[in-house]
This record gives structure tokens, C-alpha cells and sequence, in this order.
């Protein structure tokens, strides 16, 4: 806790940290009496250094009562005290650089911010020439949900209820930016699926086509399946025990880890292995035996060790570069297995728990999509057709 917190308040120094000629470590510090408006100050080592810096910071931020600094504030306590993973971080801090960051409402003190101030705030992005997406927006009420209730219960300020003030707040959809996007690209369609399974048996060369095969077969999520162990599996059912998280470090660089816990408390109801899936798993288990693989991580290789998620949709985008067909990622997988099941007949409530999802709400909306090729469309379309048995000619 101690060691994030360190971190986000050096993030705040804006002066380099340099070693002089004495040997002592030096930067400069804001202040207001001088008239450049910074003084330099030097410490023995550098930990020195870092330990005043700190002790300089949480002063100013107990004084500091901005939304735009409170954000910042919130933020490395949520993470500290676990209470959001580095990938929601890095999304919240998303959203507040392209909401919130260079807007008046960022600036206004937080014990000042009134309802009237929250709704026009809202209003004017809604406004925006750039439009944003209903789930933007959602997103957008959730970062101000978290700030304010960080400053009422941990900053013990005197702010505004954000829950109160977005209660009654209705926007109607024709206000949201949206974004049409095709069946053909939520889904592979029956024959582009045959076709990705087949070219997969018929040429697979490492255990990450098979993958690609798997998650076709079981709806895996892509985060899913490259954390799964074998230990997950029991004869015909298999188990989500963890998932994978991506977020950015300190240095800003990619970091995939492995959270172990799944995506949601549903994720953890075992799945029914159909027999075509029971048998790309043990092949998989057999040519990571005769490679010698000992990880307990089904996709586990020598040289990468635990492979990534981004692994399985680089082997998906050559799969397709392969069979000319158009690409979509490891998710649409998922998609063309629930949209499989359902346009076959499945009973929606096997459907759900094949997918781990809470409701058939979100299988239908979601995940259900039109998968049948043009032939079969055009054939169901000519006998159901009103006029099918008029002769017009």
C-alpha cells in the first residue's frame, strides 16, 4: 500500500532528480515566494530525497481539494486498498483524460461542486461535437460516482451525494453516438467456422491453433483460456478458476498477469466439455507431454513461458489470412459459440450457464447473432416467402 501510494505521489514531481558534484541527490520543489517559483533541495541518497518529496506532497494534498486532484488521489487509494484491479485504473484514467481532464469541472474545489454543476457538466459532454456512446457515458458516471464517495467517506469532506444527483438524470438515446456494427462482424458465420475448425486439425502445428480450436469449441473467453490448468478439468466438465488482467506499469509497458479469480462469480460454474472438446484438450495434454511442457498451464511454452492472450489472436488473424476470410478476434469466437447454440435450438438456460452469464438477458443481447450463411437465409426466406405458392408469371 505504502510502496503505491510512494509511487503516485512522485508521479506528481515534475522536476528531474539528479546527482551533483558533492555526491548529494538535488531537484527542485515548487515555491511561491521565489521568483522563478521553485527552490532546490538536496538530500544525502536519493531514498532521502524521495522520503521529503512524499512528506511535502501529502501536505499539499490534504490542502488540495480539486476534482481533477482528488481523481488522482482516489485512484492510487482504490488500488491501494485493492478495491480495483490496474486495468479498471487504467481505464478510469482514460476516461478522466478524455472527459474531465482540460474542463472547468476539473479545477472547481469538490466541497463547492454543486448538482447544478455535475448535470451541466454532463450535459456539455453529451454536447461535444466528438459524441459519446451510452457506454461511455455509464463509464463516465462511475468514475464521478467513485471520486465523490472517496471524498465523503475516506477525505472526510462535505460534498454532494453523486448517487442523489444522477438519480433522476435521465438522457434519451438519441443523444448517444452509435456505433452500427454487422452481424458479419460480431460473428463467423457456419461455414467460415467449419472452415477455421477444419484447416485447424488438418494443419495445426502447435498447441496455439489448438487453442484457437478450443475456445471455438467451449466459448472460452480468450483471457480464460490462457490461464487454464489442467487441474481445472474433471473428466467432462471444465472449471474457470482465473482469468488473465492487462494494464499498463510505471514505465508504461504492457503487462499481462494473471488474476486468480474468474471474470465474474458466474465464471466459476463448471461447463460441459462437448466430446469433440474433450478430445482437442487431450491432444493438447499429449503434445505438451511428449515436448516435456511440466506446467500445470495447458498453454505453456519453453521459450514465451505462459502464453498471452495476445498469442492466440495473432494465430486466429493468420488462420484467417489463410482462408480468406475476413478477421475478427478471439471474442467473436465466443460469440459464434453462443449464436451456434442458440440458432440450433439449445435451450437459452444451457446456453447461459455454458456462457457463465448471470441473466439470458445478456446471452440474447450480446452474444446472439445471425450465423447461417446466405444460402440458408435465402432458402428459409423463398418457402416462408407469402407469394411461394402464387404463380406471378
Amino acid at each position: 500500500m505504502n510502496d503505491l501510494k510512494k509511487q503516485e505521489m512522485l508521479k506528481q514531481h515534475p522536476y528531474k532528480i539528479w546527482e551533483a558534484g558533492d555526491g548529494r541527490v538535488k531537484t527542485y520543489i515548487y515555491d511561491e515566494s521565489k521568483s522563478n517559483k521553485r527552490r532546490i533541495v538536496a538530500k544525502k541518497t536519493k531514498n532521502e530525497l524521495e522520503e521529503y518529496l512524499i512528506s511535502e506532497y501529502e501536505k499539499y494534498n490534504q490542502n488540495n481539494t480539486e476534482v481533477g486532484h482528488l481523481f488522482k488521489e482516489w485512484i492510487a487509494y482504490a488500488l491501494s486498498e485493492k478495491d480495483i484491479e490496474k486495468n479498471s485504473a487504467d481505464r478510469y484514467y482514460n476516461d478522466y483524460d478524455k472527459f474531465i481532464v482540460n474542463t472547468e469541472f476539473a479545477s472547481m474545489d469538490i466541497r463547492n461542486v454543486t448538482s447544478h454543476d455535475v448535470i451541466s457538466f454532463l450535459k456539455d459532454t453529451i454536447n461535444r461535437d466528438d459524441k459519446i456512446t451510452r457506454k461511455a457515458f455509464s463509464n463516465l458516471k462511475t468514475v464521478l460516482n467513485g471520486l465523490f464517495s472517496y471524498a465523503k467517506s475516506e477525505r472526510n469532506l462535505e460534498c454532494i451525494s453523486m448517487t442523489y444527483t444522477l438519480k433522476d438524470f435521465k438522457v434519451s438515446d438519441k443523444k448517444f453516438k452509435k456505433n452500427i456494427v454487422k452481424d458479419a462482424q460480431q460473428v463467423f458465420n457456419e461455414d467460415e467456422a467449419i472452415k477455421i475448425a477444419n484447416f485447424i486439425i488438418a494443419n495445426y502445428k502447435t498447441i496455439r491453433e489448438l487453442g484457437v480450436l478450443f475456445s471455438l469449441l467451449t466459448g472460452l473467453r480468450v483471457g480464460e483460456l490462457c490461464t487454464l490448468k489442467y487441474s481445472d478439468c474433471e473428466q467432462d466438465i471444465l472449471y474457470i478458476q482465473r482469468t488473465e488482467v492487462k494494464y499498463k506499469n510505471a514505465d508504461g509497458k504492457t503487462v499481462y498477469d494473471v488474476r486468480e479469480f474468474p471474470k465474474t462469480e458466474c465464471s466459476m460454474n463448471g461447463i460441459e466439455l462437448s466430446n469433440s472438446a474433450i478430445d482437442v484438450f487431450g491432444l493438447i495434454k499429449r503434445i505438451n507431454m511428449s515436448n516435456g511442457i511440466k506446467s500445470d498451464y495447458v498453454f505453456f511454452d519453453e521459450e514465451y513461458g505462459r502464453l498471452k492472450s495476445y498469442f492466440f489472436n495473432k494465430e486466429l488473424k493468420k488462420i484467417c489470412n489463410n482462408l480468406n476470410i475476413p478477421f475478427r478476434s478471439m471474442h467473436k469466437l465466443r460469440k459464434t459459440y453462443a449464436s451456434y447454440l442458440l440458432a440450433n435450438g439449445v435451450d437459452e438456460k444451457i446456453a447461459q450457464a455454458q456462457l457463465r452469464h448471470k441473466d439470458s438477458t445478456t446471452t440474447h443481447k450480446y452474444y446472439e447473432f445471425s450465423i447461417r450463411n446466405k444460402s440458408y437465409i435465402k432458402g428459409v426466406i423463398n418457402k416462408n416467402d407469402l407469394l411461394s405458392k402464387v404463380n406471378i408469371l
